[in-house]
């Protein structure tokens, strides 16, 4: 159990238009609506507004304790505004396949 963290699994295959992709691992608690909020290295902060309903719903499962950590549910976006946030801003701008 990876407890205080959050992952995806990256990987060389394409998806989307990208030359790499991610799989979803773990959930991403929603407390406040359909919204999580990332600190970053640089200390900066952003909100995310989650519109894809399984990631939302698996969310908010997990965090009213609800369980499935590690065992996300099929229907996980692989396109859409969701993904791309999460691509865009969650790898590491170096990473090489």
């Amino acid at each position: 159990m990876n407890v205080g963290t959050w992952v995806v699994q990256w990987s060389t295959a394409p998806r989307g238009g990208h030359q790499n992709s991610f799989t979803w691992v773990d959930p991403l608690p929603m407390y406040h609506g359909n919204v999580s909020t990332f600190g970053f290295l640089d200390g900066h902060a952003e909100h995310h507004r989650w519109v894809n309903s399984t990631l939302i719903s698996y969310g908010k499962a997990v965090a009213l304790g609800g369980g499935g950590v590690g065992s996300p549910p099929a229907g996980m976006p692989t396109s859409g505004p969701d993904y791309e946030y999460i691509y865009n801003g969650y790898r590491s701008l170096s990473w090489k396949p």
